[in-house]
């Protein structure tokens, strides 16, 4: 099992939550698509065009967010899409405001504009085995959402992975210590930004309780 929560030193490695899936930009897109995330999640609304080669109009889907808190819940395996890795990861209960999905539907709406592939569109369900839960799921469908817009069963935080599919045992949490799984699932974790890396570069789009955002990059 390799790590994913500290590198081979012992330093303490970023945990995160994917909201898109590996996308290939061009030199050309990368500013552009950048900027179009980050207007929209500035809840900027309408239609923007940026200078470049090949002039070309894109229709902003604005999100409206503010920093939210997750509550940790279940641990459970994931394998990537040929079964050749699995990870070892954390689920997460939806928050109370679905942030995450809302996030996830403004990454995929832009994505799809780009020509770029999308993030859990559609489900393959096949891909994740739940072998244990601390706490039930509560399932709590927005009223502004179709329940096929609905991932909170596949938001985690990866913290492990391996060659290969695990062994029944080690699938097999019922074993360890409830007490452990509990403190698992009394954990929350607040979130004030998303975060976007381009190459090496991590911008970071800071959200406020008041709605106003904050640009900056990292890196």
């Amino acid at each position: 099992m390799h790590s994913l929560i500290t590198s081979e030193l012992g330093a303490s490695l970023p945990l995160h939550i994917s909201l898109s899936a590996a996308l290939s930009l061009t030199t050309e897109n990368k500013d552009v698509f950048l900027d179009v995330l980050t207007n929209a999640l500035d809840r900027v609304q309408g239609v923007c065009s940026f200078p470049g080669r090949r002039q070309r109009k894109y229709i902003l889907t604005p999100v409206k967010l503010s920093t939210f808190e997750v509550s940790l819940d279940q641990l459970l395996w994931a394998s990537n899409h040929d079964r050749s890795r699995w990870f070892l990861v954390v689920g997460i209960r939806k928050p109370r405001a679905n942030e995450l999905n809302k996030v996830l539907q403004c990454c995929n709406s832009h994505c799809g504009q780009f020509e770029l592939p999308t993030l859990y569109a559609p489900i393959d369900a096949a891909r994740t085995v739940k072998t244990a839960s601390a706490a039930p799921i509560r399932r709590r469908e927005s009223t502004q959402m179709q329940k096929s817009d609905d991932h909170s069963d596949f938001f985690h935080f990866s913290i492990g992975w391996m060659l290969g599919e695990p062994e029944e045992s080690q699938k097999d949490f019922g074993i360890m210590d409830k007490k452990l799984l509990d403190e698992i699932s009394s954990i929350s974790v607040s979130f004030n930004s998303v975060k976007v890396k381009i190459g090496n570069t991590i911008s970071s789009i800071s959200l406020r309780k008041d709605g106003k955002r904050k640009r900056g990059v990292l890196g």
